[in-house]
């Protein structure tokens, strides 16, 4: 069976499960959008819409 990660074992940066979840860039725990701003529910990691 193929894994969906890249060869080294991480996703790429905003990665999101297939069904549109969001995951945090710091620490990979579920997150979510609010007013333009994604936030980690676990380490509280807050991106942006603006940011690169």
């Amino acid at each position: 069976m193929e894994s969906s990660r890249p060869a080294g074992g991480r996703r790429p940066k905003n990665a999101s499960l297939g069904d549109g979840r969001l995951l945090c860039d710091v620490c990979g725990a579920p997150a979510y959008e609010a007013r333009c701003k994604i936030i980690c529910r676990r380490c509280g990691y807050t991106r942006d819409c603006s940011d690169p």
